[in-house]
């Protein structure tokens, strides 16, 4: 996936045990469609996008208030405004984010095979399409995603806590980074054993094995929904050229996150088309 967000809503600061957290956890999408018809008793179908991002403040604001002192969700959307100009995700209710990011030249590969697109190319046009949404109309709402950099930067500059988390270090160091994420949201629950048995049974490997047994319903009639799980995937299928685009649109945002452009403007060779930021790159290692 592109990007994984952990959203967070509470109408109460008071923590529990991790355990008792994720039993009680609902597991669902900040956009799940039937969440939003369950609160609000409307039907998808007879309103518009528009309409319907008008009254999602309203309808978190609802969520949050149930029984339970915290509510776990999560969303791919940028983090924006509804047309009326509030904040989709209201700060009234928000305690805290969590914001997975991943090198947006693995991002493409993955987005490529998960969406079945055409070519690589067609996914790095998506890394850096403003306007791009994501919308399954048999589950959930439509998510305005926007490019690459502007989705982080939305999420790394909203007004409440974000703790960012990059894949890359969250592979490399999975109980380490995960201990920052619990102390993080205040959880009881960082000892080694508890955050053991999460990652055990949340590891890729197990994963695979359920997708193999029970197959997920992905976009994609022919590529797995957890198909690798790694980093550095991009060697393998982008052209020097085609890492070079994604550079030339992103290198700042990742140099940003700790990705290096200039080393991996090292390692790839051929012409891209000129812009500043680029320039700017490649002075610094000539």
């Amino acid at each position: 996936m592109r990007v994984l967000l952990a959203h967070f809503v509470a109408n109460s600061m008071e923590t529990k045990p991790i355990a008792e957290v994720v039993r009680a956890m609902p597991h669902r999408s900040a956009v799940r469609s039937a969440v939003f018809e369950e609160l609000t008793a409307l039907e998808l179908t007879e309103l518009t996008h528009e309409e319907v991002d008008l009254l999602r403040p309203e309808t978190y604001r609802s969520w949050a208030a149930l029984p339970g002192e915290r509510l776990y969700s999560k969303t791919h959307g940028a983090f924006s405004r509804t047309p009326a100009g509030e904040y989709l995700l209201p700060l009234d209710v928000t305690l805290a984010s969590v914001y997975l990011v991943r090198n947006p030249l693995d991002v493409a590969v993955s987005w490529k095979f998960f969406f079945d697109k055409g070519t690589f190319d067609e996914s790095i046009e998506d890394l850096g399409n403003e306007a791009f949404t994501l919308w399954n109309p048999k589950y959930g709402l439509r998510e305005r995603v926007g490019d690459w950099s502007r989705h982080v930067e939305s999420w790394r500059n909203a007004p409440f806590p974000v703790l960012v988390v990059r894949y890359e270090d969250l592979l490399a160091d999975t109980a380490g980074t995960l201990a920052d994420v619990v102390r993080f949201l205040g959880m009881d629950g960082g000892d080694a054993d508890r955050i053991g048995r999460a990652i055990r049974f949340a590891s890729f490997e197990l994963m695979k094995t359920q997708e193999q047994e029970e197959p997920w319903e992905t976009p994609s009639a022919t590529s797995p929904h957890v198909r690798a799980g790694r980093t550095g995937d991009w060697r393998k299928h982008l052209s020097p050229r085609q890492a070079k685009e994604v550079l030339r649109a992103h290198g700042s945002t990742m140099s940003s996150c700790g990705y290096r452009p200039q080393d991996i403007l090292q390692e790839i060779a051929g012409p891209v088309r000129p812009s500043p930021q680029m320039s700017a790159l490649d002075a610094t290692i000539s």
